[in-house]
């Protein structure tokens, strides 16, 4: 079977999907098509002609026609993106795309939105690859993503509990970053690390001595970032939605927050969350080598895209202008808040 993957260019950056590209290349013939811009992706002919099944992760390039027809077509949706629109959604149950979802908020969702050939899976770190990385529970790292900022971590921690606070940024990322005073460096011992996506083996060395990881975002795709940071044994904090809280329950192997009101985070609650989190993340990884089974036959059972009869199609139109009105009004919300 041969499998296109069709990505946001902003992923050979970031390789967040990395592990699913090679999941699938184990049992299929795999290709990658980047774009650049939604609105205008162009998917090479001889591309599409090639591919029997092609997969959309995160993102439908295409806003009026979803899917190809003729094709079997997947779509990979991520919590912090468009989840929650539902004219999208009301469209991709009348095209009969299938769905490979690694949020159960995100597959409830779609459910509920009449999407009917959905799977649900839940990715998880290999707990070996990170032997050893606990880290000192009395350093924290954050990497500041703008929701969740220095000022955060001062209401979550209080001086006399923390030795460091690794503070790192990404220049890249468009984010107006706060300032940390000179105050406030003195008495947490602030390092400020600013530099451009690090390769692999530089980030995982510049984690290892922290031994609590602040999640950067309220919402989470998958969690690259933070699962990871379980895996090695660390306390995680972070916001309670998803995927964090689908992953972390509160006190045992994570501790969850209000990160626009956070509470203040103890020694103790660090401690116990340490001793209990490589031995949930081992279950979860079991758990995942099962789904990574579910996910491969996954393929073999889909079906082709039909073209929609007349009916459905504007059916399909009513919910095409229904998004536009959603992303409009969110827009507008937006602005509004900023205001």
């Amino acid at each position: 079977m041969n499998i296109l993957l069709v990505d946001h260019i902003c992923h050979r950056q970031t390789k967040s999907f990395d592990f699913f590209r090679d999941l699938l290349s184990q049992h299929f013939r795999v290709d990658t098509f980047h774009y650049e811009r939604h609105y205008r992706c162009r998917i090479p002919p001889k591309k599409v002609a090639w591919a029997d099944v092609l997969v959309f992760l995160e993102f439908i390039p295409f806003r009026f026609r979803l899917g190809v027809p003729g094709k079997r077509c997947v779509f990979v949706p991520m919590y912090d993106n468009e989840w929650g629109s539902v004219g999208l959604w009301r469209r991709i149950a009348l095209s009969g795309m299938s769905v490979v979802s690694f949020s159960r908020s995100v597959s409830g969702f779609a459910r509920r939105c009449g999407v009917r050939n959905v799977l649900d899976v839940r990715y998880a770190v290999d707990t070996d690859r990170f032997a050893g990385k606990e880290g000192d529970p009395r350093v924290i790292a954050l990497w500041e993503r703008g929701a969740v900022t220095f000022r955060t971590v001062k209401r979550l921690f209080s001086p006399e509990d923390v030795d460091k606070v690794i503070v790192m940024r990404r220049p890249a990322e468009n984010v107006a970053y706060e300032p940390v005073s000179p105050e406030d460096i003195a008495v947490y011992h602030v390092e400020i690390h600013e530099s451009a996506f690090l390769p692999e083996e530089e980030y995982h060395k510049l984690l290892s001595e922290p031994g609590v990881y602040v999640a950067p975002r309220l919402k989470e795709g998958i969690g690259m970032s933070f699962l990871e940071q379980m895996a090695m044994g660390k306390c995680v904090v972070a916001h309670d939605d998803a995927t964090m809280n689908e992953y972390i329950a509160d006190g045992t192997n994570g501790i969850l927050v209000d990160m626009r009101n956070p509470r203040h985070v103890s020694a103790a609650e660090i401690a116990n969350v340490r001793a209990n989190v490589r031995a949930s993340m081992a279950e979860l990884h079991s758990e995942w080598k099962k789904d990574m089974v579910r996910l491969v036959d996954f393929f073999g059972a889909m079906k082709e895209i039909v073209p929609l009869r007349s009916p459905w199609r504007a059916s399909s139109l009513f919910w095409f202008l229904y998004y536009w009105i959603e992303g409009g009004a969110m827009r507008l919300a937006r602005r509004c808040v900023k205001c």
